[in-house]
C-alpha cells in the first residue's frame, strides 16, 4: 500500500504541475483534486467561488485540521508551481488515502480528520481567511491545525519544527501627499506634493531604525506630479509593514499617526495615512511543537530536526489558522538549489515525498 501511495503522490505533483493557476482561479486544480480523491467532499468553493475544497475522515468529537495551498504563481514562461504548492497539495492528496486506511482507528479514538485544500495563499484576500470567515463554526471546534512548506535550503530528511515565531505580522499602507499645482515659474511660493513625500520617506527611515530588528516598514511605490512644468499636486507611497511583536505594530500605527498630523514634518500641505491591516503573526503551539517533534524523533523518520533560527519577515495566510486554533506549521527540507519564487524552483520527487511523510507522521501523531 505504502508504494501505491508515493506512486499516487508522485504522480499528482506532476499533473499538477501542468494545471498550475493563480489565487482564487484554480478551477481545473480543484476538479482534479475532487476527481482524485473520489468521496463526497465535505464542502467545496470558498468566497463564492468553485475553488478549493474540504474533505473529512473518521467521525468524533475530536476534530483535526490537515491544510495544504493550492495556488501557483505567475512566471514569465506562463503560471508555474515555483512556491511548491504542488508538492503541498500532492502530499495531502497521498496522505488522505493514507488516513482511509486508518478511518477504523480514527473513528475509535472518537475523531476526525479534516483535508483542507487551500486556494488563494499567495493572494490577499486570501484563502485561509475566507476558510476562518466562512467556517467558524467548524474552526471552533479544531483542537489542532498542521500545515507545512518546501524549504528549498534544508536537505531531504531535515525537518524544521519551531516553536514560537515563524511568520511576521504583515500590514499595507498608503500615504497621500497633496500639494497645490502651478506652473513651475512660481514654484518657490507653492506647496509641493514631492518635496512633502521626501519628507515622508525621511520620517519613513527614521522608523524603520526604530523599530529594527523587531519590525520592517518600506515604501515600495511612489508616484506623484502630472507634467514636467508645473509642481506637484499629488503624491502617493505604498509599503509593507512587517511586525514580530504586536507592541511594534501599536509603534508603527502610532508613528504614521504623528506623519499625518505632521507632528515632525514642516510640510503646510495636507497628509493622508491609510493602514490596512494584513496577516497575524504566525506562531507555532509550543505543547503541539513539543510534542509533535518528540513524536518523530522516537520513530527516527527524520535525520534531522530544525528547532531554532527558522523566523521569517515573510508572510503566510496559514496565519490566520493559527490565530484561532493551536496549530504546527512545519519546513520540510527538499534540499534544491533555487529559492522559493525563483522561476528555476523545482521540487524533485524525493522532496514531495518528504511533504507526504510529514503528513503520514501527523496522521500517525493524531491516531496515537
Amino acid at each position: 500500500m505504502k508504494n501505491n501511495i508515493e506512486s499516487m503522490t508522485v504522480a499528482a505533483k506532476k499533473d499538477l504541475d501542468r494545471l498550475a493557476e493563480i489565487g482564487w482561479l484554480e478551477k481545473k486544480t480543484t476538479r482534479y483534486i475532487l476527481k482524485a480523491l473520489g468521496d463526497k467532499p465535505y464542502r467545496t468553493g470558498f468566497a463564492g467561488k468553485k475553488v478549493g475544497a474540504i474533505f473529512k475522515i473518521g467521525r468524533g468529537k475530536n476534530k483535526y485540521l490537515l491544510r495544504s495551498d493550492i495556488d501557483g504563481l505567475k512566471t514569465k514562461d506562463g503560471i508555474r508551481h515555483i512556491c511548491g504548492h504542488s508538492s503541498h497539495t500532492a502530499g495531502l492528496i497521498g496522505a488522505y488515502r493514507y488516513a482511509k486506511s486508518l478511518e477504523k482507528k480514527l473513528i475509535d479514538k472518537d475523531s476526525e480528520i479534516y483535508f483542507l485544500f487551500q486556494p488563494a495563499e499567495e493572494t490577499y484576500p486570501s484563502g485561509a481567511k475566507a476558510f476562518i470567515d466562512e467556517d467558524l463554526r467548524l474552526v471552533k471546534q479544531i483542537k489542532k491545525a498542521f500545515a507545512c512548506h518546501v524549504k528549498p535550503e534544508l536537505k531531504k530528511g531535515e525537518i524544521g519544527l519551531q516553536s514560537g515565531d515563524v511568520f511576521a505580522a504583515g500590514d499595507y499602507f498608503e500615504i497621500e501627499i497633496f500639494g497645490t499645482q502651478v506652473h513651475v515659474k512660481d514654484a518657490a511660493y507653492s506647496i509641493d506634493a514631492l518635496e512633502g513625500t521626501a519628507q515622508v520617506i525621511i520620517e519613513l527611515k527614521k522608523i524603520l531604525k526604530k523599530i529594527t530588528p523587531n519590525g520592517v516598514i518600506n515604501a515600495g511605490v511612489v508616484s506623484g506630479g502630472r507634467q514636467p512644468n508645473a509642481v506637484a499636486d499629488y503624491a502617493i507611497l505604498k509599503g509593507d509593514i512587517r511586525c514580530r511583536e504586536e507592541k511594534t505594530r501599536r509603534l508603527i500605527k502610532k508613528s504614521l499617526e504623528d506623519i499625518a498630523a505632521k507632528k515632525n514634518i514642516g510640510y503646510r500641505g495636507k497628509i493622508r495615512v491609510g493602514y490596512f491591516d494584513g496577516y497575524p503573526l504566525l506562531k507555532n503551539n509550543r505543547k503541539i511543537t513539543d510534542e509533535f517533534t518528540k513524536f518523530v524523533r522516537t520513530k527516527n523518520v527524520f535525520g534531522k530536526i530544525i528547532d531554532r533560527g527558522m523566523f521569517s519577515f515573510g508572510t503566510e495566510d496559514f496565519s490566520f489558522i493559527a490565530d484561532a486554533v493551536p496549530s504546527l506549521y512545519a519546513y520540510i527540507g527538499v534540499d534544491q538549489p533555487y529559492p522559493l519564487h525563483s522561476d528555476k524552483l523545482y521540487v524533485d520527487d524525493a522532496g514531495t515525498l518528504q511533504v507526504l511523510k510529514y503528513f503520514e507522521n501527523v496522521i500517525d501523531f493524531i491516531v496515537g
